[in-house]
């Protein structure tokens, strides 16, 4: 059985590359077709994704050679714990930046898509290579 340290460096390693990609495409959107758009928030919205996602995954991680009914239930909760997490942080900004709502509701929806459609290929990566059984 492997450790789940191998797994988590590569985790981490992919979604490091996978943060730099957008950061980078967001530099370049930013300076040339959206330069009215941009928040200085736009950077930490970045980096609160990849945080999140990484620490989530590790405790993923664990649950993941267990049986699929405690993996499912495991990833359901940490799931929900995300959506929260996401709606207080929305909730958070915009109380105290009203006048940006639509720019920053618009690049944290991308945000959220890109991610969530990373770590979804990631954990059925993750299923499949585990081979979790029900």
């Amino acid at each position: 059985m492997k450790s789940m340290r191998t797994p988590f460096k590569k985790y981490f390693l992919n979604a490091l590359i996978f943060s730099l990609i957008i950061g980078l495409a967001g530099v370049i959107l930013f300076s040339t077709l959206f330069k009215a758009y941009y928040l200085p928030i736009y950077q930490f919205i970045l980096i609160f994704f990849f945080l999140l996602t990484v620490i989530l995954h590790a405790f993923l991680l664990n649950t993941s050679t267990k049986k699929m009914l405690k993996f499912n239930s495991k990833y359901m909760l940490f799931t929900v714990l995300k959506m929260i997490i996401y709606i207080a942080f929305i909730c958070l900004y915009l109380i105290f930046n009203k006048e940006n709502a639509v720019p920053f509701l618009i690049t944290f929806f991308i945000g959220y898509l890109l991610f969530t459609f990373f770590e979804v290929l990631s954990v059925v990566s993750l299923i499949r290579k585990n081979n979790i059984k029900p």
